[in-house]
């Protein structure tokens, strides 16, 4: 599902930005962010099952929990007018864990929370909160929806356990987010907020190894108009999306179907970048 998922999604976004009548852009927009619905579905479940372990690393709890909300900001603020406040300690507590799947635990904590206060009334708000308690690191996501009631507060982390009407949640969130934490040697809990809301609390051990940091991602370098470039795959509405994507940087694009395709284009042509399906 992933590949035909990407075209869709691909697709959409090159026709979203384009100028267009406001009612068929509204159109475009919801069609994208069912396509991307789609993708969270997939990928959760694949998350679910798969048990790979990475290589563990220091990271910072704080680190992940701006990176979820500046992912998730325009969600938030622009589109349901939540405020959110974020308490980040300092100095930011490190864990021994890996860096993606804590931040995917955070995002899965923001994205709950933004759902719980869907058309409830002012205020509309969620506070992140970070702190270092003894030999612990907790992580608290507090909001002032509904809240959980006591006897579903256990069940909320079974898998496929959903308390969202029909359509709008999988029910692989919690139990993902819980199987992660748990993973690091924490613990994950949902308890009332002082407010009424939902508060959700993660625990894991302080980071007391010398462990590396993660990699830096390196600066994204400057278009290079004129240069030639490969593309391999047996996708093709991947290989017509890649092309549209970079010909936009003033690149020259020639696309092969196969890996054979793609051998015989190198013997022909000097490239100056080979992207390529496994």
């Amino acid at each position: 599902l992933n590949n035909p998922l990407a075209g869709v999604v691909g697709f959409a976004e090159l026709l979203r930005d384009l100028p267009g009548d406001p009612e068929q852009r509204e159109d475009l927009r919801q069609m994208h962010a069912s396509a991307l619905r789609c993708r969270d579905i997939v990928q959760g479940l694949l998350s679910f099952v798969r048990k790979e372990k990475g290589e563990i690393r220091r990271v910072s709890i704080n680190a992940a929990a701006e990176a979820a909300i500046a992912l998730l900001e325009y969600r938030m603020i622009k589109s349901e007018g939540i405020r959110v406040d974020a308490d980040l300690c300092g100095p930011a507590p490190e864990i021994a864990a890996e860096d993606t799947p804590v931040e995917q635990v955070v995002v899965n904590l923001l994205s709950n929370a933004i759902d719980a206060l869907k058309g409830r009334p002012e205020p509309r708000a969620i506070r992140l909160r970070t702190r270092r308690e003894a030999e612990r690191v907790i992580l608290e996501v507090e909001d002032t929806g509904p809240g959980v009631p006591p006897g579903e507060r256990s069940r909320i982390f079974d898998a496929f356990h959903t308390s969202k009407p029909l359509g709008q949640g999988t029910g692989l969130g919690l139990a993902i987010s819980r199987q992660i934490v748990e993973k690091y040697g924490g613990t994950l809990r949902c308890e009332e907020a002082p407010g009424g809301g939902a508060r959700f609390v993660a625990a894991f051990p302080l980071c007391r190894r010398n462990l590396p940091l993660p990699p830096q991602p390196p600066p994204l370098p400057a278009p290079f108009p004129g240069r030639r470039v490969l593309i391999v795959d047996d996708e093709p509405e991947l290989v017509r999306l890649m092309s549209r994507l970079l010909q936009g940087d003033g690149l020259e694009i020639v696309a092969a179907h196969s890996y054979r395709e793609g051998l015989a284009r190198l013997t022909e042509n000097d490239f100056d970048l080979v992207v390529s399906d496994v």
